[in-house]
């Protein structure tokens, strides 16, 4: 059982050039099964840094070794930085997002489904992880980092 966590490098060419790497060395190594963190929106041939995980299904589809990927909605915890109090000390907390509500689930939520993936049966190929939908604007990460704000 290999548990493949995606790098976090997004430089063009370099991340599936790595994933390459680690299917290859899985199946030499003759691993059983591989649980993948890839990410929402790979079975659809997403365009952007998202489409290295649309390519690193399709190898490890190719390579015959059985696979789920566990597709991560976006990190709740990536709101909370330390830009968050000044936001909130000024009222208004802006994302990229342009107010379209986007998912987002916690690490722990997220890596509590991959545990639950590495130790039990029957898993599908693919399970797409996501939590609730919201803007950046009206997001909840604010309320357990800055007591007494909106």
């Amino acid at each position: 059982m290999l548990l493949f966590v995606s790098s976090p490098d997004i430089t063009p060419g370099t991340r599936p050039r790595q994933h390459g790497n680690v299917v290859d060395a899985a199946v030499a190594a003759g691993v059983g099964r591989v649980v993948y963190t890839s990410a929402i929106g790979a079975a659809d041939s997403t365009p952007g840094f998202l489409a290295d995980h649309t390519v690193t299904e399709e190898l490890l589809s190719a390579s015959g070794l059985p696979y789920t990927a566990l597709r991560n909605t976006f990190y709740l915890e990536a709101l909370v930085n330390p830009g968050l109090r000044a936001a909130v000390d000024a009222g208004e907390l802006l994302g990229a997002d342009e107010g379209t509500p986007v998912n987002f689930a916690t690490i722990a939520d997220l890596g509590l489904a991959a545990a639950r993936a590495l130790t039990g049966t029957g898993h599908p190929t693919a399970y797409e992880l996501r939590g609730p939908v919201f803007t950046v604007a009206t997001s909840p990460a604010p309320s357990p980092r800055c007591p007494g704000r909106p």
